[in-house]
């Protein structure tokens, strides 16, 4: 027994083309954000600063999927993981 096709594919298309539609946005408020963002970049801190070091320390981030993606990376993670820093 064969089902038609069309009601899936209009199924389909409706999900496609209609499911997330922007709301329009006044100009007003694009402008708003856009020089929040601005004055936000001009005072924003490092990672480092961010995330409790002080201002000026160097820090080394390893993100978790750096490990095992090359020697000097499984280096520093196993001589920070042995020495309880990470």
């Amino acid at each position: 027994m064969k089902k038609s096709l069309l009601p899936s594919i209009s199924f389909c298309l409706l999900v496609l083309l209609g499911g997330c539609k922007e709301k329009n946005k006044d100009k007003a408020d694009v402008i708003k954000k856009a020089t929040s963002q601005q004055v936000d970049d001009h005072t924003a801190k490092t990672w480092a600063e961010k995330l409790g070091w002080p201002k000026g320390q160097k820090v080394v981030m390893l993100h978790a999927d750096d490990i095992g993606m090359c020697p000097e990376a499984n280096i520093a993670a196993k001589d920070q993981l042995t020495k309880g820093h990470i």
